[in-house]
């Protein structure tokens, strides 16, 4: 294994004895695409590859999979086949407001021996604003609920301005409550409206799972047996889902945290699968926010809590700071017999800031400037990044010759949004505690969101389009259904139930200013609203609500240029107002419609007569 720190180490990775190559690199596997929109079509580019020999172009249309039970659109085109000098393909059937997935692949030949690499992007064109992006489940442990009763209420009002429906409930303390106790809540929500909820949001020490027999960081011989997971909160179709999950099971290991044995707690499922109706086990987005057992960190766990809130989440959506569109991996993994651990470097974060926001430390990307930052630097420096990936031996509080959770707690700030981590150790999120990828989030700096990734890897290369990062996760947890995505190559232990996002599922990367001072006048009952403007704004939607935290209505159905609405159709002495500001938000792989987080106003009337008839709305599905 090629190990740039000069430390003697024995890494215990088993190789699988199908991978016997040369030593390429992890560029190799990577094709650095981007797409931009031609007015006849999307022209697709990506850098040189003097060891290519063959490209192919895939395409898929990308559907919204409506409720759990409608499977994803799995079915590939295979839409050009070029040869290995190419760098562009314009595909000229792409069509306006139509949101596309594609893939490339490349066949490449290095002292003898062949290999693929794959390139993959969420594109398209003007990609239209959803009307909403459904309901999100905020499940908070009791007593936070209590002791942050303000934070969270300023963080779901953000919610709400993202146009989520938020439905907040509460449940006890792990230990107290069991995870069957908020798996009943989850699926309660689910089956209310199984067309409308689309994430969950775990805040607090809720009841821990673990499931499986499974090694995903190669260690056999000291860390096989059942792993931290979500995936049991996220299966929720068919209602009987819960049968699934079996406790029968009988493997001990010396490891007594692992070890799974029959009514332990500790779940059998290994593997995320397609079901014979098509639809998968993960069916919603889900990421967990939990920062306790974290000792290293002197702070009660309420104020790492409350900073978590009130430092990171809340200001970053209503862009109180902000960060560049770049993204740095630092690699202490590469290549090794088969293995490309820091993959998701080049091939994940490619599409989400362009090769130009592009930084692999210590690599020179062809035809690009040499990356002159390090992993460190978003903490010694005025640096700041959505992205970053840091790979190295590990811990579970330890990224060898990186980081680790004692610098967290003692004040090291990391000023970017989501931080990927490879190590041993780390995935397993709830085994010991000083977790180091919970701890990003609990400690200072901009860190909302974390996951270890290299096995698989990750996808959140639809993050570059507007979409979530929870959607990019379970993106990253079911893609092992995918037969292109199963056959890719050099990539281990896809669709186990390891695979979860630590943070904010609802977390979008393109970040942009919210309309400043909404006020409220009212004249009989009529509502005038009026606003400070944004200079880079396209328009202004107005949306009401009868209830603080949705849902709304959107009572304006086009893009409004003024900075006032009058609404003159109020039904209730009691009302609520979201105003937002949209952007067309440019990115390496096309354009879309972006929505600021909405602020919201209250407003009541009092004496409302009651209307003779519902008066006309444009309502939110």
């Amino acid at each position: 294994m090629k190990f740039r720190l000069t430390l003697c180490l024995i890494i215990a990775f088993i190789a699988p004895s199908t991978y016997v190559y040369a030593a390429p690199h992890e560029r190799d596997f990577a094709v650095l695409n981007e797409w931009q929109w031609t007015g006849a079509g999307g022209r697709l580019s990506w850098n040189q590859d003097a060891n290519a020999s063959e490209y192919k172009v895939y395409r898929r249309v990308v559907n919204n999979n409506g409720p759990a039970p409608s499977a994803p659109n799995w079915n590939w085109n295979l839409i050009a086949t070029l040869p290995g000098n190419s760098t562009t393909h314009t595909d000229s059937s792409a069509v306006a407001h139509t949101l596309y997935e594609y893939a490339i692949t490349k066949t490449i030949s290095i002292e003898g021996s062949t290999y693929q690499g794959h390139g993959f992007m969420y594109a398209g064109h003007e990609i239209e604003l959803p009307t909403t992006r459904g309901k999100v489940l905020l499940l908070v442990e009791e007593e936070l609920d209590q002791a942050l009763a303000a934070e969270i209420d300023q963080y779901k009002l953000a919610l709400v301005g993202d146009l989520w429906e938020v439905i907040h409930r509460t449940a006890q303390r792990h230990g107290i409550s069991s995870h069957q106790d908020v798996k009943q809540i989850i699926q309660e929500e689910y089956d209310r409206d199984p067309q409308n909820l689309k994430s969950v949001i775990l805040f607090g020490s809720l009841p821990k799972v673990q499931s499986g027999v499974i090694a995903p960081d190669g260690h056999h011989y000291d860390h096989m047996g059942a792993w931290s997971s979500l995936a049991y909160y996220q299966d929720v179709y068919p209602p009987n889902a819960a049968s699934r999950w079996t406790d029968t099971g009988n493997f001990r290991t010396t490891n007594a945290n692992n070890t799974n044995v029959a009514n332990d707690g500790r779940w059998d499922i290994s593997g995320v699968d397609q079901l014979p109706d098509g639809s998968l086990m993960a069916d919603l987005e889900i990421g967990l926010i939990d920062l306790s057992n974290l000792p290293a960190f002197s702070e009660s766990e309420t104020a790492l809590y409350r900073r978590y809130l009130a430092e990171k989440a809340i200001p970053f959506r209503n862009k109180t700071f902000s960060v560049d569109r770049t993204a740095i991996t630092h690699a202490g993994f590469v290549w090794n017999a088969g293995r490309i651990p820091s993959v998701s470097g080049w091939r994940d974060f490619g599409p989400l800031v362009g090769r130009d926001g592009l930084c692999i430390v210590d690599e020179t990307i062809p035809g690009q400037a040499p990356c002159d930052k390090s992993f460190w630097s978003l903490y010694n420096s005025d640096t700041t990044a959505f992205w970053a990936l840091v790979s190295s031996t590990g811990s579970t509080e330890h990224i060898w010759g990186y980081e680790n959770t004692s610098q967290l707690a003692s004040g090291r700030a990391y000023k970017a949004i989501s931080i990927l981590t490879h190590g041993s150790w780390h995935g397993d999120f709830h085994i010991n505690s000083n977790n180091i990828n919970r701890a990003f989030l609990a400690a200072e700096g901009y860190v909302q969101a974390s996951l270890w990734t290299g096995r698989p890897h990750s996808m959140f290369y639809p993050a570059g389009m507007g979409l979530t990062l929870g959607y990019g996760a379970k993106k990253g947890l079911n893609s092992g259904q995918d037969e292109f995505f199963n056959s890719r190559g050099y990539d281990e232990n896809v669709h186990q139930v390891h695979f979860a996002l630590m943070g904010d599922p609802t977390l979008r990367m393109n970040i942009i200013e919210p309309i400043s001072n909404l006020s409220a006048s009212t004249e009989g009952v009529n509502v005038t609203l009026s606003w400070d403007g944004v200079s880079s704004s396209r328009g202004y939607l107005v949306y009401r609500g009868t209830e603080k935290f949705g849902p709304y209505t959107q009572l304006t159905p086009e893009l409004i240029s003024a900075t006032s609405f009058t609404d003159t159709s109020v039904i209730n002495d009691e009302v609520f107002y979201s105003v937002v500001s949209v952007e067309l938000q440019n990115s390496p792989t096309g354009s879309y419609f972006n929505n600021s987080t909405g602020q919201v106003i209250p407003v009541s009337i009092p004496n409302v007569p009651e209307p003779a008839s519902p008066p006309p709305a444009f309502e939110v599905r």
